[in-house]
């Protein structure tokens, strides 16, 4: 984060605000916006959770639960997706598409 925000300073760049995002501060609001920035975390879930190396391989397969259409049930969800994505042979190889990963 504060390399984005040196490099705009550094490049005179101009920032605008929008609203596209939604932080999982609240992570059981619901889904309001195109993109989740999970910089949060709770006991239900934190990405922190995952911090040591024994711990890495448990990120795939987390024990919290989340309604559908809450922020942390997308980001569940997106968990869920791109571990069928990295468990695949790689793209090039498979005929797999990005599309072929939606529900």
């Amino acid at each position: 984060m504060y390399a984005f925000g040196l490099a705009v300073v550094r490049l005179g760049l101009r920032v605008e605000l929008t609203r596209v995002a939604q932080s999982n501060y609240w992570s059981d609001a619901l889904l309001q916006a195109d993109v989740v920035h999970y910089c949060y975390g709770d006991a239900t879930w934190s990405k922190r959770h995952y911090f040591r190396e024994e711990q890495a391989p448990n990120v795939w397969r987390p024990a919290a639960e989340a309604p559908a259409g809450t922020v942390l049930g997308e980001i569940l969800g997106q968990i869920r997706k791109a571990e069928k994505f990295y468990a695949g042979p790689p793209i090039s190889d498979s005929g797999l598409r990005i599309a072929d990963l939606a529900d």
